[in-house]
């Protein structure tokens, strides 16, 4: 458990962002053309919309099972966890999020898209000790936001019935963004062989070229959820997990690499596809900032 001033902080952190978007297209899972990269590393295919490449994975996997009941902990505004459900993947779910705003954007989705009555959702921090058991856990892009990865990974395995699914895609790089001195050379070198004018965004703002380690203090201050232990994650989920299948998706390039300036990229140009290249390259030489873990119990 934390302290309830944290939560707080990460509370108002989060309600904030959804109002929090000047410019699209600054990160990466804006870009359609990056998704369906990352698609095709998991399942070998270039499939269109976010987390498609998994869930073909997790279908392969399990032979289409259908779940009766999911834990996904960190919903946000609950689009992936509506999204099992409209595939007919998993039939409910209990979420958990410490955003009041976002938990509201999730009752009003999830009941204007009919499933209103197959979601518990609930707006505080979840505790293992009271939790039934699952069939089903859900972790995309929060399980870095815990500040015990182990224990979270840990936690909620240990309430998958048998025959379960461990479901996992998330930042997994450095803790507190504590870039490598590998991985900044990399970023650096990649940022330093473009003009001047990609690092202007439409809205008058001016992006620095150059990306350093950031404050650790300031990201606390202002997220103290932010990446807080997620360099923990691959140990624990080859410590913790029954023949864990995991895939590494790369980043370095495309996340860090790009980020702030991606808006300036044509999605279809030959320069996105020469950073998809080097940020595979990249990958397969074991800089990974994202991956994929899928786990049967």
């Amino acid at each position: 458990m934390t302290d309830q001033k944290t939560n707080q902080t990460i509370a108002a952190y989060w309600d904030r962002m959804p109002s929090n978007q000047p410019v699209s297209r600054l990160r990466w899972w804006e870009s359609e053309r990056i998704i369906r990269h990352v698609n095709k590393i998991i399942c070998g295919k270039e499939l269109p919309g976010f987390n498609q490449g998994a869930i073909v994975l997790l279908n392969k996997m399990t032979g289409n099972k259908k779940f009766r009941k999911g834990l996904s902990i960190g919903c946000g505004a609950g689009t992936k966890e509506l999204n099992l459900m409209k595939q007919g993947i998993v039939e409910s779910f209990d979420l958990y999020d410490l955003s009041k705003e976002r938990t509201s954007i999730a009752a009003d989705s999830f009941r204007q898209n009919g499933f209103g009555d197959r979601v518990n959702i609930y707006n505080q921090e979840f505790r293992a000790e009271d939790s039934p058991l699952y069939d089903f856990i859900h972790w995309d892009n929060s399980l870095h936001h815990m500040f015990d990865c182990d224990k979270a990974i840990c936690e909620t395995y240990n309430l998958l019935e048998p025959g379960g699914v461990f479901f996992m895609n998330d930042f997994i790089g450095k803790s507190r963004f504590q870039w490598s001195d590998e991985e900044l050379e990399l970023i650096n070198t990649f940022r330093n062989s473009f003009s001047d004018e990609y690092f202007h965004l439409a809205d008058g703002r001016k992006v620095s070229r150059h990306v350093a380690r950031p404050s650790k203090k300031v990201m606390i201050a202002t997220d103290p959820s932010e990446a807080a232990d997620s360099e923990s994650i691959i140990p624990s989920l080859k410590k913790r997990l029954k023949n864990p299948t995991i895939i590494f998706t790369g980043g370095v390039i495309y996340h860090s690499g790009l980020n702030d300036i991606l808006s300036n990229i044509d999605e279809h140009s030959q320069f996105l596809t020469t950073a998809l290249h080097i940020d595979s390259l990249a990958s397969q030489a074991g800089l990974n900032q994202y991956a994929v873990c899928i786990a049967i119990k």
